[in-house]
């Protein structure tokens, strides 16, 4: 959404520093540092800068840290519009609320527009957009180390999320969903299968999907490979507590299910949402299919006037990794 509204505006995109699963509203402004990372380390900026054909500033503060320090608060002033969507922002908005809100950035001609709120919404996900997106290198090559270590080879994969309500049919997804389209896709008992879940390994919805299948990995069967076991400690010195990491592995999780021979994934998710997008974008999203490169590096510092100015992050260095 951001991205359509700064390019259809003519504007520079500040791009917030990334959180645990939110949606850039709920809790995030009062988000503290240590459980944010710079949004580099999620996609890849400069990929998404070239692509969406606009500047992209990332900070690696708050936003109200970056208020801050531009002498600014939450109100209009004489440099920045604060515009406040209504309750449910535009996530429920009509066409005609998104057409609103867009004239308005438009005529501003103060420096920043600010608008707040649940800015998240599928009417403004158009092609060029969704082609933009492309995941930091370091968690395509994350990804990429575990399929040749745990596959080497086809597999299959699924996102299991159970609970997720049918508003429309007044039903919950069971597991009973997954089983079937597996069965419809004609998923191969030999072929290993990669279940991305929040529910435990343990619980006795997945005894079905063992039975069925030869061999299922969850995320903690990787710890068991020395190789990725090491991938794994690099990941946690790079990130500073239990939620980010969580969150971000979430990334890698996707790119693992992009890559898979057969996919399903949860019927209301957008993570599972953004698994399908990618495979039919997957030239764009994974251009490490299509060449053999490997950037095992951690993400490294994107330089911007932004970032030097309110640099309140340190980046491991190579010599400071797990052998």
């Amino acid at each position: 959404s951001g991205l359509h509204v700064a390019n259809t505006t003519n504007r520079t995109l500040i791009v917030p520093m990334y959180a645990r699963h939110h949606n850039f509203f709920w809790m995030y402004e009062g988000m503290p540092l240590d459980q944010m990372v710079p949004m580099d380390w999620a996609v890849d900026l400069d990929y998404m800068e070239r692509q969406a054909g606009l500047p992209l500033v990332p900070l690696n503060t708050s936003l109200p840290g970056f208020l801050s320090a531009m002498g600014e608060t939450y109100k209009s002033s004489a440099r920045l519009d604060l515009l406040e969507l209504k309750k449910g922002g535009l996530t429920k908005g009509s066409k005609r609320y998104h057409d609103e809100i867009m004239a308005k950035v438009q005529a501003s001609a103060k420096q920043f527009v600010y608008v707040r709120g649940r800015f998240y919404t599928h009417n403004w996900d158009t092609r060029e957009a969704r082609n933009a997106l492309r995941y930091a290198p370091f968690l395509r090559d994350f990804a990429a180390e575990i399929c040749r270590q745990m596959f080497n080879g086809p597999f299959n994969a699924m996102h299991i999320r159970l609970g997720d309500k049918d508003v429309k049919r007044k039903t919950k997804t069971k597991m009973g969903y997954f089983l079937d389209r597996a069965r419809a896709l004609r998923f191969p008992a030999d072929v290993p299968l990669y279940i991305a879940s929040d529910e435990s390994p343990d619980h006795p919805v997945f005894a079905e999907l063992r039975k069925r299948y030869k061999t299922v990995y969850f995320e903690r069967d990787l710890a068991f490979n020395p190789v990725l076991k090491k991938w794994l400690d690099r990941f946690a010195l790079a990130t500073s507590t239990d939620e980010i990491r969580f969150d971000l592995f979430g990334n890698v999780e996707q790119l693992i299910c992009v890559r898979a021979s057969l996919f399903v994934g949860s019927l209301h998710s957008t993570f599972s949402k953004t698994i399908s997008g990618q495979r039919v974008s997957l030239r764009r999203a994974m251009p490490d299919l299509f060449q053999d490169v490997v950037n095992s590096d951690p993400p490294p510092r994107r330089a911007s006037v932004l970032v030097n100015l309110f640099g309140q992050w340190s980046y491991l260095k190579a010599d400071e990794l797990p052998a």
